[in-house]
């Protein structure tokens, strides 16, 4: 079935560029982690049409930038987190005397080596220093990356020794 005149035309409007909608939706589908393409998907628009309005709407240029940054620094706290290790609180339910009861608890979780090995080629691609000073921004581990990523290796190996 061949497209109507008033198919073209609705789908032309809705890949018509709105200041009051566009820009808010953008930042919103780049802060949840999706990519160029599939904020174009969302809009029914190109990925021609989506760098034209970058291009030629700060307004929109601006939101899809504050979105991809704050999707990226969402990543750097993971990562960080798991190359630091961190301490997981959580409830779990147990059964005591036959009945169930909420149990809190805290988990220390180790630090992971996959994760220090991440961190140590961004630092190494992004220039920071050897220690990664200026990645952890004052919070530095007190063991060095090396030593954690040996310690998780020599756990995940039933504590053998291996230099």
């Amino acid at each position: 079935m061949a497209p109507t005149p008033s198919d073209a035309s609705a789908e032309a409007a809705c890949t018509a560029y709105n200041a009051q909608f566009h820009p808010t939706v953008a930042e919103k589908l780049y802060k949840l982690g999706l990519t160029q393409s599939d904020v174009a998907e969302a809009f029914g628009a190109s990925l021609e049409e989506i760098s034209d309005w970058e291009r030629d709407h700060v307004e929109f240029y601006d939101a899809c930038e504050r979105g991809r940054s704050a999707a990226s620094n969402e990543v750097n706290r993971a990562l960080h987190k798991c190359a630091t290790g961190y301490v997981e609180c959580g409830e779990k339910l147990m059964k005591v005397d036959g009945e169930l009861v909420v149990v809190p608890y805290r988990r220390q979780v180790p630090p992971s080596a996959a994760a220090i090995r991440l961190v140590k080629a961004k630092a190494a691609r992004d220039g920071y220093d050897e220690n990664l000073g200026d990645f952890w921004q004052g919070s530095r581990p007190e063991n060095t990356f090396d030593t954690i990523a040996k310690n998780e290796k020599r756990r995940k190996m039933g504590n053998r020794a291996d230099d």
